[in-house]
């Protein structure tokens, strides 16, 4: 619910000026670069707005987004045009004059010029920190396409490392939940290795242990794996596991408190 006061996860920007041909682009804009990405940053107040007799704000925004359409996906809230954040927290959403009673010397405002704000994309199963030419590249491509938080499906032994060092950098922008590889995308059985990290490990505010997968249902490294008939014409084999040694696998998982 939007409040006064709520969490912020992380904001998406998305351009709503048309081009020279009439069509509006859909580019999007993380918050992490917004003042560099096209919103126009603002350090004081329109003069029409500013006044010796003001009184000072009883609590003082770190960022004002205004002029905009901010999507609060609170039916009673609606779209509203300008938010006010402070560190990582949604101060207040409402208009743009509205939202100014929280700006201060060392406010920071952002111009959107009708620009969108949306919530951050969540994508619940994706390789694409793992499986692109590694995590500065996967999560930029996540971040072109507004998603802020996902779940790496694909983590093997070499990778936690990796994972932690870029959260400990500040590297790592995408809020990650690490999913550990029991066996890899062929289905061969790499042993219980993520014991080394518990299943409620959190690393950072981006990085935290999300649960095992187990890759047992063909298709990567051979014929899709099926236990019952599928599709007409679709030639099939069968999963990379039988039952028992699947069922052991998520047995060992559960017992030790991880999801999967």
């Amino acid at each position: 619910m939007i409040g006064r006061v709520f969490c912020i996860l992380v904001l998406v920007f998305v351009a709503a000026a048309c081009d020279s041909s009439g069509t509006p682009p859909s580019t999007t804009i993380d918050s992490t670069a917004t003042t560099s990405l096209g919103a126009t940053p603002e350090t004081t107040l329109p003069a029409t707005t500013t006044s010796t007799d003001a009184p000072a704000p009883s609590v003082v925004a770190d960022i004002i987004f205004t002029n905009g359409v901010v999507v609060t996906m609170d039916p009673d809230v609606g779209t509203v045009e300008a938010i006010a954040v402070i560190g990582d927290v949604i101060l207040d959403v409402g208009t743009s004059e509205e939202m100014l009673r929280y700006h201060g010397p060392s406010t920071e405002v952002v111009q959107l010029d009708g620009r969108t704000v949306n919530p951050g994309f969540v994508d619940a199963h994706t390789h694409i920190l793992t499986d692109m030419a590694g995590i500065e590249a996967g999560q930029a491509l996540a971040l072109a396409n507004g998603i802020t938080s996902l779940a790496d499906l694909s983590v093997e032994s070499e990778w936690p490392e990796r994972f932690t060092a870029a959260a400990e950098s500040g590297v790592l922008r995408v809020r990650t939940s690490m999913y550990f590889g029991r066996t890899d995308a062929c289905g061969v059985d790499n042993g219980t290795w993520y014991e080394t990290y518990a299943a409620d490990t959190v690393f950072s505010d981006r990085l935290r242990v999300g649960g095992v997968k187990i890759f047992s249902d063909g298709g990567v490294c051979g014929l899709l794996g099926v236990s019952e008939p599928f599709l007409e014409g679709v030639e099939v084999g069968d999963p990379y596991h039988d039952l028992e040694t699947l069922t052991s696998m998520i047995r060992e998982a559960n017992d030790r408190g991880y999801p999967h």
